[in-house]
């Protein structure tokens, strides 16, 4: 079963085994820029069958610049692009996809969102039935149906 947690730590791996710097998502004021921070919320669920749920996770990753600069931004932006749009992302014995990223500006961090969709199983039990004792049977010797051979 995948937790909020497990992604977080996922995609926090990724950006800083490509150079990133990241904070917990409680650190408000005093980090060193550059930096990112990761914030994964729960979505969606919804039940497909008795065993199975379809989850969605929203991922949003905060990027402070060190300097202001657009290129810093686009270079950036580029960067996360080709992190998790082009590559499958490993949480635990998984990997999910990234089909859509957006980017928006809040000054003067860079905001980059997606969402990351997986099935798994819901971790209810199943309740055993009882076995039946007695079995039993009819058999049908005649049949008044209503079709006809047209041969």
């Amino acid at each position: 079963m995948i937790t909020v947690k497990d992604i977080q730590t996922a995609v926090s791996k990724l950006l800083q085994d490509n150079g990133y710097t990241v904070f917990a998502t409680e650190v408000k004021e005093g980090f060193k820029k550059p930096a990112c921070f990761v914030d994964v919320l729960p979505l969606s669920v919804e039940l497909q069958n008795a065993n199975t749920e379809l989850v969605t996770d929203t991922v949003e990753i905060a990027y402070f610049p060190a300097i202001e600069t657009r290129e810093d931004l686009i270079n950036t932006q580029d960067n996360l692009k080709h992190i998790f749009l082009y590559n499958s992302i490993a949480i635990g014995d998984r990997f999910l996809s990234v089909n859509e990223i957006t980017f928006d500006y809040d000054k003067p961090a860079l905001i980059a969102s997606f969402n990351l969709e997986y099935l798994q199983e819901t971790g209810t039990s199943i309740t055993p039935m009882p076995k039946m004792e007695t079995l039993s049977e009819s058999v049908v010797l005649e049949s008044h149906g209503t079709s006809k051979n047209t041969d």
